[in-house]
């Protein structure tokens, strides 16, 4: 992420807390029962797609894909999937 966007992310509650919601989805859903091309809408209202190949999981979005590094984390509120990048759509008044 460009020096300018997370400085600039950094000064913008809303801004900020628009991409953190960009990565958060409702519901417990384990990688294992993810289907290819299944469209998710996260908390922030935009929608992302899955694409599943085997192991493979990658969460693609407006300009960019990123792949699922650590599925199946399990939290008391959810599971969590870690990916590799920064879900950013360059929209909104951090973008570049």
């Amino acid at each position: 992420m460009p020096s300018q966007v997370l400085n600039c992310l950094l000064n913008n509650v809303k801004a900020l807390t628009d991409v953190l919601l960009f990565h958060v989805a409702q519901g417990y859903v384990y990688s294992e029962q993810l289907v290819n091309g299944t469209s998710v809408t996260t908390l922030a209202g935009k929608p992302i797609t899955l694409n599943v190949a085997g192991n493979q999981v990658q969460v693609n979005y407006g300009p960019g894909t990123s792949n699922v590094i650590i599925p199946n984390v399990d939290t008391n509120n959810g599971v969590v999937h870690v990916i590799d990048t920064v879900l950013f759509d360059n929209t909104g008044p951090c973008k570049v």
